[in-house]
């Protein structure tokens, strides 16, 4: 398993600036859909704006569980907590050992 790689499932407020800041900073980032899950890949341009107003943008190749056969490196959830129960079904088969971490918000993540 290779932690530098980082999957991140929700692609959100959270997960869309987590992207562009592991992205520019060199890291792998593959990034999952996490309420979606049709099978489709997309390519998007990102940009996060800091608070100096600087802008960060970064392309990034977006897909869904589906069209992953393992997901193995850290996985970063940041997906809306109503989806939690079929979301964790379907991550379960395909990480192995993989650490996960948790950056969700909505009601119901306790």
């Amino acid at each position: 398993m290779d932690i530098r790689h980082v999957f991140i499932v929700g692609f959100g407020a959270i997960g869309k600036a987590l992207s562009v800041f592991l992205t520019t900073q060199g890291r792998a980032v593959t990034v999952i859909r996490g309420s979606v899950n049709d099978g489709r890949r997309t390519v998007e341009e990102i940009t996060v704006q800091l608070a100096d107003g600087a802008m960060l943008a970064q392309t990034l190749e977006v897909t869904t569980v589906n069209n992953l056969d393992a997901i193995s490196g850290l996985i970063v959830v940041t997906s809306k907590s109503f989806g939690n129960l079929e979301l964790a079904n379907t991550l379960k088969s395909k990480s192995g050992n993989s650490p996960v971490v948790l950056l969700q918000n909505g009601l119901g993540v306790e």
